[in-house]
């Protein structure tokens, strides 16, 4: 296994023991729900936007460990970031995920790039990629569940 591996291992694994932002956030502007029925993932996020801008962000969820663990990994990441960076993160991340040769602007994911390696596993990619679709669902405050189907 490659040092990489190791890496993106214990980074999922210390995200989904003890993920950071989790709960259900009082004051939030802006909310959505998430689902994956494939294997029964299920996240909601709440968001605060103050002047196109999160100041804060929390997610409650039940799923397996890369989907908890990328839920994680997201509020960390986007927090004190403006609307127009939160949406150009989340569409790069998709890409990275599903994308086998995805390289353009990966420092802008900060550590989400380590889940570069889920594109290998395309039953995972779904779970991955289901709190980027959630937070965006959020951002313009759809209350429909999103679904990765």
């Amino acid at each position: 296994m490659s040092n990489l591996d190791d890496i993106y291992q214990e980074l999922i694994i210390d995200h989904n023991r003890r993920p950071r932002n989790y709960g259900k956030l009082d004051s939030s502007s802006h909310s959505a729900k998430g689902h994956n029925p494939l294997c029964g993932d299920e996240v909601e996020f709440y968001i605060d936007i103050n002047e196109n801008k999160i100041i804060n962000i929390q997610f409650t969820g039940i799923g397996c460990a890369i989907s908890k663990g990328s839920a994680s990994m997201f509020t960390e990441a986007l927090i004190n970031k403006s609307i127009n960076e939160v949406l150009e993160i989340t569409s790069l991340f998709k890409k990275m995920v599903t994308e086998k040769d995805f390289n353009e602007n990966i420092e802008k994911l900060d550590d989400l790039s380590l889940l570069s390696g889920i594109s290998a596993y395309p039953a995972r990619v779904k779970c991955a990629i289901l709190s980027s679709h959630t937070i965006e669902s959020a951002i313009n405050n759809d209350q429909k569940i999103i679904s990765t189907e």
